[in-house]
């Protein structure tokens, strides 16, 4: 699918509404993108950058900001940083977040200069002159990063750009309320930084009524009213879906990127996760499969053998409790997962619409990677990043080199 995302910003919702029938019509002819795939590889993870993009502007229609950024630490997931990021770029993104200095550098060096780029982990020792270099934005998370941040300045000689992140509730980083009263109380406090916006991050923003929400907002305005006229950044992907109240001027998408949300907002899955047949053989009435016979057939049927297994991040917390989609229709995992291979029940498939070697979808449009966490006792970011970890990949739509 070829889509000039550039020339339609203006009218999105109408294109966007083109963008996702388009996008469901290319995955109802899965799987196209398969089949070049060589013979010997087994397992395959196939990235959808125009999902991606689709998904993106989605949030960013729902937010009501000014800034929608995107959040592209860990290697955006393990989905690949650079590619992602460049996607975003073609279709408006200008403001990006990783998690360290490294993958800053890496990041600015495969981007236009025309991006921020922001540094969850702030300033730690001897990374000043680095972050300085490559134009990266710290989130200075306590104040020795403040006071290294500002010395800094002083020996470079003017004001450096800084993210102040508030500790609303989380509590992993940040700077709590009373210390971010004394810094705003002290003229000299910030002297040399230029404070470009504060920000909190949502501990339980996929559950809309809880408390905690509402007592992070309170305390994050609180932390606004100290720095008037600075902007202001909240939402992650979940909470792009929560009142208004709570979407200040940028929000930061980050898994809601690749379709995993829990709203009623139209959103796509990005990734799909395949694996091979490579074995089917009948089973009798009381045999068992795989290891330690803790699954027994309760009538004669037939096994499928899947190359997946919990070193390609399919988790063995998802034996017994999960489906794959597989010539059209569910099939139950059964069995313990082990390495690299898992089992099927394909009894009610019919015989001539499976052989070895045919794809099944482990993870996708049809088996939501959502449900796969909840079912695997997981979250759904973990098991994106277990999953990415698979080598053999397939891109669909990067954006074009310049």
């Amino acid at each position: 699918m070829t889509v000039n995302y550039v020339n339609t910003l203006n009218a999105i919702p109408s294109y966007l509404d083109k963008m996702y029938a388009q996008l469901i019509q290319d995955y109802r002819q899965s799987p196209p993108a398969l089949s070049g795939v060589s013979p010997q590889t087994l397992c395959v993870l196939e990235v959808n950058f125009n999902a991606i993009a689709y998904n993106y502007l989605r949030l960013k229609e729902q937010f009501t900001g000014s800034v929608c950024a995107a959040v592209v630490k860990s290697d955006a997931y393990g989905v690949g940083a650079v590619g992602v990021a460049q996607k975003l770029y073609a279709v408006g993104c200008r403001h990006f977040f990783v998690a360290n200095v490294d993958e800053g550098v890496e990041l600015r060096s495969c981007i236009p200069h025309d991006v921020d780029i922001f540094i969850f982990s702030g300033v730690l020792p001897n990374t000043e002159d680095i972050l300085v270099r490559h134009n990266l934005i710290p989130v200075l998370i306590n104040r020795d990063g403040l006071l290294r941040w500002q010395q800094f300045s002083h020996q470079v000689g003017r004001q450096l750009p800084a993210v102040i992140h508030v500790d609303t509730g989380m509590n992993r980083t940040g700077f709590a309320l009373c210390d971010l009263q004394r810094i705003a109380a002290d003229s000299g406090a910030l002297d040399g930084l230029d404070v470009k916006m504060l920000m909190s991050h949502l501990a339980c923003s996929p559950s809309p009524d809880h408390n905690l929400n509402y007592s992070q907002l309170g305390c994050f305005r609180e932390g606004c009213r100290l720095f008037p006229g600075v902007p202001a950044s909240l939402v992650n992907s979940e909470g792009i879906f929560l009142p208004q109240e709570f979407h200040f001027d940028c929000a930061r998408p980050g898994g809601g990127l690749y379709g995993f949300n829990s709203s009623n907002v139209d959103m796509v899955p990005a990734l799909r996760f395949w694996a091979r047949v490579i074995h089917i053989h009948a089973v009798q009435k009381g045999d068992s499969v795989g290891y330690g016979g803790s699954y027994r057939f309760q009538r004669n049927g037939r096994v499928a053998v899947l190359a997946a297994g919990y070193y390609h991040g399919w988790i063995r917390s998802l034996s017994n409790h999960t489906e794959v989609y597989i010539a059209g229709r569910k099939a139950r995992v059964v069995g313990p997962i082990s390495m690299d291979l898992c089992t099927v029940d394909v009894t009610d498939i019919p015989e001539n619409a499976l052989s070895a070697h045919s794809w099944v979808e482990l993870a996708g449009q049809h088996v939501p990677l959502r449900q796969l966490a909840k079912n695997g006792g997981s979250i759904t970011t973990e098991l994106l990043t277990l999953i990415t970890r698979t080598r053999n990949r397939i891109y669909v739509g990067a954006a074009e080199k310049k």
